[in-house]
């Protein structure tokens, strides 16, 4: 029986697994499948929408680069998502007729005639009465000669300067025209292309150009002899477009490897990896990288591979150098160079001002700047009311001295200077700084709030150096009838300060506060009916919880707090209870959380123990 369910379950976990991977490689496949039906043609043309227009697909094919270093130019053929080429530009008059082209003859006048043809894999078309016409190889105003000639000898009425019927022949549909990529493409084979593609634009219809191809040297044969060379830079750079032919059925474009890569970093407008022909120089580099930004330094850092036949071991392989800008005209680049151009060092030329002065801060520091020169651009020293905020006869300029660790420190009088006294407009180094102090006389007044019961409440200002909550209530005439004096309040820095008198000093900032009688008392926590209770003179703690509604089965008896009107607390002592004044808070704490006991476990261990010393004495016994 065990063997039979053995059986069973082995049998039915591998039919299970099968199962499963027959549904795994289903979804693979069907996957795979849409992402088949979705991928586009390299050339797609869309007839419904754009009748007069070629978008052509382009494969997605990633931007190259190297490290955070772009290779530049490539990204010419990659960076669109599709191409657009015109159908209903004038037709090139080089272009030439061949297979799968469409023409349209047109008769009119005294005959009425128009006809398609389609030109064959042969190269004709079959007009009636006429017979097999070659136009293959022939451009189309040749055609029309060609065609004219032979239609003449059917309509006589095509003859002549007096001719009664005319004829015209156009393009209709056009041919693809089949182009070989080779050498360093993306996707390099024979490619079917819009026949109105010049060789950039057959090149991103092939993918781009791999960054081991070279931009400056593509090129094209045609009947297999070289018809023309392209540079890329020269297009890119220059917009120089007398090279990008336009290609035609059978082409070959030869994308070679690049003659060189040299990296150009730093401080240019375009770092990136270029390509440099023989000869060119550092300064050709600099321009095709945009030119330098404004921070550049004045020379350039040069690592260079020694080449291999030159070297006398592998581990001095590079040497670097410096060149000046002014030479990098006559210093031809070579493969492999890595040209780096730093940023200018930030050298601070700065001074500060401190202290009593409008526009306190750093400024920039100039040859021949004297201290009025950075006080006037600090606010200066002309407002009658804002001098008389500074302290007038002594003002600091602090230099740092590189041989000793504490800076040097000059006087300067800046009354002496108002008043025109050259000596004390002392010349300024670079990094000084200027300290201008406060006139302790002509500070803000200290000032005090004062709200409630009080006759007169508001802001008053602190008249000697020291003051009491008294005289600042006998300044705003006394309390009110109303004043419930054992709640004032004081408050400092957002703080409340606990009152025991009044001839407590007041600072600058202080507020108090004097509140009505209120005649209550506020009792909180674990009482049954927590709120405010009426106050009576003499009342005990105990009778204001009573009225409260008692204390809860979860109150702390012994943990009580009493929190007074002005701030003050006291707590309940055990042989101590404190008084309740008026306006008082009552505060009954909850009891501690504790877990209750548990019977079983402790049982439980009990018996565990019991064992273990019952194991013990046996072993113990035995000895």
């Amino acid at each position: 029986m065990f063997r039979i369910m053995l059986i069973l379950w082995v049998s039915t976990s591998l039919f299970a697994q099968s199962l499963r991977d027959i549904e795994k490689f289903k979804k693979e496949y069907e996957t795979l499948q849409k992402a088949i039906e979705e991928t586009p043609s390299v050339v797609e043309t869309i007839d419904s929408e754009t009748p007069t227009a070629d978008i052509i697909k382009i494969p997605d094919v990633p931007k190259p680069t190297v490290g955070i270093v772009n290779y530049f130019g490539y990204d010419f053929f990659t960076v669109r998502r599709d191409l657009t080429i015109w159908g209903n530009l004038p037709v090139p008059v080089d272009y030439l007729l061949g297979p799968g082209d469409e023409i349209v003859v047109a008769l009119w006048g005294e005959t009425q005639i128009r006809s398609t043809y389609i030109i064959s894999r042969e190269g004709e078309i079959f007009v009636d009465k006429v017979g097999q016409v070659n136009l293959t190889g022939r451009r189309l105003d040749e055609a029309k000669k060609v065609l004219h000639r032979r239609l003449e000898q059917v309509y006589s009425t095509l003859k002549g300067l007096k001719a009664s019927t005319f004829f015209d022949l156009s393009l209709g549909q056009l041919k693809s025209i089949n182009v070989t990529f080779i050498g360093e493409v993306s996707a390099p084979g024979i490619h079917t292309v819009h026949p109105f593609s010049s060789v950039t634009t057959g090149l991103i219809q092939a993918g781009g150009v791999e960054t081991t191809g070279s931009l400056r040297n593509i090129q094209v044969l045609r009947r297999g002899e070289a018809k023309v060379t392209l540079d890329m830079y020269e297009l890119i750079l220059e917009g120089k477009t007398v090279q990008d032919i336009r290609l035609q059925d059978q082409d070959i474009v030869f994308v070679p490897i690049r003659e060189s890569t040299v990296t150009l970093e730093g401080e240019v407008t375009r770092p990136a990896v270029y390509e440099a022909l023989l000869g060119e120089s550092l300064s050709d580099l600099i321009v095709y990288a945009g030119g330098l930004t404004p921070f550049a330094i004045s020379k350039v850092e040069v690592k260079r591979v020694i080449p291999v036949e030159n070297r006398s071991n592998d581990d001095f392989a590079i040497e670097v150098f410096y060149i000046a800008l002014s030479n990098a005209n006559r210093i031809p680049v070579q493969n492999g160079d890595l040209l780096t151009i730093g940023t200018i060092p930030l050298v601070t030329r700065q001074v500060s001002v401190y202290g009593q002065v409008k526009q306190p801060g750093e400024y920039a520091y100039e040859d021949s700047m004297r201290v009025l020169d950075l006080l006037n651009l600090a606010g200066g020293i002309n407002d009658e009311t804002y001098w008389k905020s500074m302290y007038s006869t002594r003002a600091e300029i602090i230099r740092r001295d590189p041989d000793n660790q504490f800076p040097i420190v000059y006087l300067i009088n800046l009354k002496k200077l108002r008043a025109g006294d050259q000596s004390q407009n002392k010349l300024l180094e670079n990094w000084d700084a200027l300290l201008v102090h406060q006139n302790p006389n002509f500070i803000p007044p200290k000032k005090v709030t004062i709200t409630g019961e009080v006759q007169i409440a508001g802001v008053y200002v602190l008249e000697r150096p020291e003051e009491t909550f008294n005289d600042i209530i006998q300044r705003a005439g006394g309390f009110t009838e109303n004043a419930f004096k054992d709640g004032i309040r004081m408050f400092r820095g957002g703080l409340q300060v606990v009152l025991k008198d009044y001839d407590i000093l007041v600072n600058d900032g202080d507020s108090l506060y004097v509140p009505e009688h209120p005649g209550v008392v506020q009792v909180m926590g674990e009482v049954y009916n927590a709120g405010l209770v009426h106050y009576k003179k003499g009342k005990s703690l105990f009778e204001y919880v009573e009225s409260a509604g008692g204390f809860t089965l979860n109150a702390n008896k012994r943990n009580i707090a009493v929190v007074y009107a002005n701030g003050d607390v006291k707590l309940k002592r055990f042989l101590s209870t404190p008084k309740v004044g008026e306006g008082a808070t009552i505060v009954i704490y909850p009891k501690e959380e504790r877990e209750p006991f548990n019977t079983t476990a402790f049982l439980t261990d009990v018996a565990s123990i019991t064992a273990s010393l019952a194991t013990i004495i046996y072993i113990i016994s035995t000895q």
